[in-house]
């Protein structure tokens, strides 16, 4: 071989090489850009909590006969009490990050918010005369 051939093949090597390190370089770069992609992308997993609201109903109803309360006067605290129910449900949800389920019974192992819930429920209502 010649002093001009060994330079062309060693060139030719080193244009190979150059290719493939572009080519892997290339590569990783478009996988790091699917996985950011992904990861903005996807929604995060889905966490879920539970509310026991029967428990919390009927913990109102014996509130309201503990009370004593006329019938109109419970007919407003319960207008009052179902939009702040709802209220005090989404700002759990989105305190928490989680999807309340209303029974504990559905999600086994979920963290149970009740407590958390009624504590806001009763901080709001406490407003009422």
């Amino acid at each position: 071989m010649t002093h001009e051939s060994e330079k062309r093949a060693a060139h030719a090597r080193s244009g190979f090489r150059s290719h493939c390190l572009v080519g892997i370089v290339s590569g990783a770069v478009a996988a790091l850009a699917v996985l950011a992609g992904q990861s903005l992308l996807a929604p995060p997993p889905l966490r879920v909590a539970t509310v026991d609201i029967n428990s919390l109903v009927l913990g109102e109803i014996e509130r309201l006969q503990q009370r004593g309360m006329d019938p109109a006067r419970a007919e407003a605290y319960a207008q009052l009490w179902g939009p702040l129910l709802d209220k005090s449900v989404r700002g759990i949800a989105d305190d928490y990050g989680v999807v309340l389920l209303a029974s504990p019974a559905v999600a086994a192992g979920a963290p149970d918010l009740t407590n958390v819930l009624k504590e806001r429920l009763d901080r709001d209502l406490d407003a009422f005369p």
